[in-house]
């Protein structure tokens, strides 16, 4: 320890560097006690310093915390992730440092940090254990590209939990993907059934192949005439396919899930990977359920040429500047028929949203959340009182 505390006081002068030399020597104290202390300190720095901290602050407090975190036992290691997990200003290099470890540390800062992003979670996905994988499929939300990652995986298990999780986005290409791995033994088969969001035509071919086995199965053992048994399989099918689909749209529990997207402070990202997924519908009533206005005035509003109205909704429901760009760009693109939204209409959008402030905001959305036949009777007296 002491050439740790060598290599951190010398550094530089800053705030970083007197709670560096804390740890340093907290670190020394071998007790159940010690080891307590040491970790709610470290979990501390990033709850009430991290707004003291300059980048090159975070970035030495990160060596040094992960330099002290190789020294210690397993059970400081995950009592001390499953506390940072928790945290949104647990800095990205020090979640990955322990998203790397053994599964069993790993898994609080896999399921829950807010600090890992998508390229960091495919990134584990792809290169850790079934366990280090499991932990992922276990997030409250889960993108498109995280989900074909995990997808992918080798672990029927894997691809099990992902179905089995109504926070995950999965896309049309991976729900195919997904159908293609289907035998009569996967074990993810009934939990592929079961998504509300599973596409039309993977329902028809997961269906159809099914029968297609059953229908061969049946002909081999018994003497049963071909054309009879296809048209009693495409009869049945055929009712059950459509009965199925409209089960999935009415069942969707959307309110339960925006209000989770909401309360994790992922609202932005979670409508933003509908719409990359184009699931449009699918985007337009989560919006509509997050603001509490109606699904009609949205579709208005969503394709509205200056984005103000959208700007104001966004900011109103304190989604990040950064989110609520990308879906305008997204939808002024669907707008324009696949074409390059201009620079200066981004910019635009841009200085609107940050100019906005959140009470006028907020102010704005509650006067659309209004009925629009009362709206329409103060338009009407407003109107008259102006041409008395």
């Amino acid at each position: 320890m002491d050439n740790l505390e060598s290599e951190v006081m010398p550094v530089t002068s800053s705030l970083a560097t007197s709670h560096g030399a804390q740890l340093v020597l907290l670190a020394q104290d071998k007790s159940q006690h010690g080891r307590a202390v040491l970790t709610t300190a470290i979990v501390e720095l990033f709850s009430e310093d991290a707004r003291l901290f300059t980048d090159s602050d975070r970035e030495l407090m990160t060596q040094i915390i992960v330099q002290l975190v190789d020294s210690v036992e397993i059970s400081v290691k995950t009592a001390l992730a499953e506390r940072l997990a928790n945290q949104p200003d647990t800095p990205r290099d020090l979640a990955m440092h322990f998203a790397n470890m053994e599964a069993g540390v790993a898994f609080a800062i896999l399921k829950n940090s807010p600090a890992l992003k998508d390229p960091d979670l495919i990134r584990i996905v792809m290169h850790k254990t079934m366990e280090h994988q499991m932990a992922v499929s276990a997030r409250s939300i889960i993108s498109p590209a995280v989900s074909g990652a995990l997808a992918e995986s080798e672990h029927d298990s894997v691809v099990q939990a992902l179905l089995e999780n109504s926070g995950a986005t999965i896309d049309h290409e991976t729900f195919e993907g997904i159908a293609g791995r289907t035998t009569e033994d996967t074990v993810f088969n009934e939990a592929l059934v079961n998504r509300r969001d599973l596409p039309k035509h993977v329902c028809h071919q997961l269906y159809w192949a099914v029968s297609a086995a059953l229908r061969q199965t049946l002909i081999d053992n018994h003497d049963i005439d071909e054309d009879s048994i296809d048209d009693a399989i495409e009869g049945v099918l055929s009712d059950m396919i459509e009965h199925l689909a409209d089960e999935k749209t009415e069942g969707e529990d959307v309110a339960a899930r925006v209000e989770l997207a909401i309360r994790k402070g992922v609202l932005g990202e979670a409508l933003l990977a509908l719409l990359q997924s184009v699931q449009i519908h699918r985007f337009t009533t989560w919006l509509a359920a997050a603001s509490h206005l109606r699904e009609d005035l949205i579709s208005r509003i969503m394709f509205e040429e200056g984005g103000e109205c959208l700007a104001a909704i966004f900011k109103a429901l304190e989604i990040d500047r950064e989110d609520f760009l990308s879906i305008f760009v997204f939808l002024r693109q669907g707008r324009l028929g696949e074409k390059t939204v201009p620079a200066d209409e981004i910019q635009r959008a841009a200085e609107f949203y940050s100019g906005v402030k959140p009470d006028r905001a907020a102010k704005f959305l509650k006067r659309l959340q209004r009925n629009p036949d009362y709206l329409n009777a103060i338009r009407t007296v407003n109107t008259r009182s102006a041409g008395a």
